[in-house]
């Protein structure tokens, strides 16, 4: 039997070789996966670093986070810095500086975190 797996499997996996996937996914989904690789472009500089480049100042962001129940997620400063990536290259940018958080209070909220931040298009060409 085994003899028999041996010699067949070159034959079937060669018969798969042709076959081509499609996938079913949404253009939401595919544009959201898109955006995702994109934000990764985006990086987190301190205000000493942003001054080494050229740049220019896009506007400001906030991004917050509310744990709504005892057993929901707490608020961590990595979905902030996420949500802030995706809000930058939303607005054109490649680079963010964080100016500040904190941990106020919000009604209907068990922990809430807010961070304000400024997005900056960095011209790497002229550093």
């Amino acid at each position: 039997m085994k003899i028999l797996l041996v010699l067949l499997l070159p034959v079937l996996l060669s018969a798969c070789s042709g076959i081509k996937f499609k996938s079913n996914i949404s253009p939401v989904l595919a544009e959201h996966v898109q955006d995702s690789v994109d934000a990764d472009k985006v990086i987190e500089y301190s205000a000493e670093e942003i001054q080494r480049y050229q740049s220019s100042g896009l506007g400001l962001l906030i991004a917050s986070s509310c744990q709504q129940g005892v057993n929901s997620l707490k608020p961590s400063r990595y979905s902030i810095k996420r949500d802030l990536k995706y809000q930058t290259q939303g607005v054109g940018g490649n680079g963010y500086v964080i100016v500040e958080c904190s941990n106020d209070f919000y009604p209907g909220c068990y922990a809430y975190l807010e961070c304000r931040a400024l997005a900056y298009d960095i011209d790497f060409g002229n550093s």
